[in-house]
């Protein structure tokens, strides 16, 4: 897959998953999941397609992409109907663990924006198309482990 046609699918499909927190305010957990987890498949499988032909790529990382928010997801439907059933989960080292899941998720996005074998070449640093992607990357997962860490963890807010 072409760097910019994986980049013109995965910018929306990563900014509707990057809302997942605000819907599950706005309209309950059940409507986030309804939304978030067709958009989550779409956005895995673009990363999948984009890996799979990357030389030296293993495909099956793909889904460090959308870890986070399938965690965000899941957890939010367990805790909805039982919140003690989501106190093992908002411990410190599950905190930590959260934070691990977005850091190897921006690694891998960032490795995605890399030119492929039908792109042409350039270093890094002389790359526009990357360096201004890999600043969307740092963006979206900030706001993303902002959003879902704040929801997942609210003893956070009181510490």
């Amino acid at each position: 897959m072409k760097r910019l046609s994986y980049i013109y699918g995965a910018v929306p499909l990563f900014a509707l998953l990057s809302c997942a927190p605000t819907a599950a305010a706005a309209f309950g957990t059940t409507t986030a999941l309804c939304l978030g987890v067709p958009i989550l498949l779409a956005a895995w499988g673009l990363v999948w397609l984009r890996m799979f032909g990357m030389p030296g790529k293993r495909p099956e990382l793909s889904i460090l992409a959308v870890l986070p928010q399938g965690i965000y997801l899941a957890l939010k439907a367990i805790g909805e109907g039982n919140p003690a059933a989501l106190a093992p989960f908002t411990t410190n080292i599950c905190q930590g663990l959260y934070l691990l899941t977005w850091i190897a998720s921006v690694c891998l996005l960032v490795s995605t924006l890399r030119p492929g074998p039908e792109d042409p070449a350039q270093p890094a640093s002389k790359d526009p198309v990357f360096i201004i992607m890999c600043v969307l990357v740092a963006a979206y997962a900030a706001s993303g482990w902002s959003g879902c860490t704040v929801n997942l963890f609210p003893s956070l807010l009181h510490s």
